[in-house]
């Protein structure tokens, strides 16, 4: 089994995981809102059986799509090609990111406090 097959696979695997906690959260809402008690509560409660069934269906489903797999596969692919900043460029870029968020705060403060007090003026 390639690494591309086995990220896929973990990508699917993951997508299921959401799947289940979904089910169950959709399950449990589904029966609070219906005031229908779980017959199985005390020994597998019905939420937790339908969300692993819809994180198998999940899984199931992308695994067997060719089309998912294919997909799965091509940005696995692109992804690998992505090259990522250093640490330098990652500091420059926050640092500018922080200048820029600092001046745009002040000038919308200024104007913020510019048009209060002509609207106070006005009323």
């Amino acid at each position: 089994m390639s690494s591309n097959q086995k990220w896929l696979l973990f990508s699917f695997a993951m997508l299921a995981l959401i799947g289940i906690y979904l089910g169950l959260k959709m399950t449990e809402a589904a029966f609070g809102l219906l005031e229908i008690e779980d017959p199985l509560r005390s020994v597998f409660p019905v939420a937790n059986i339908v969300g692993l069934v819809v994180g198998l269906v999940i899984f199931i489903v992308l695994y067997k799509h060719p089309k998912a797999s294919e997909f799965g596969m091509e940005v696995i692919k692109e992804t690998k090609k992505v090259t990522w900043p250093g640490f330098i460029e990652t500091r420059a870029s926050t640092i500018v990111v922080l200048v820029m968020v600092t001046i745009m705060s002040v000038i919308l403060g200024v104007f913020d406090f510019f048009w209060s007090s002509i609207t106070n003026l006005i009323y």
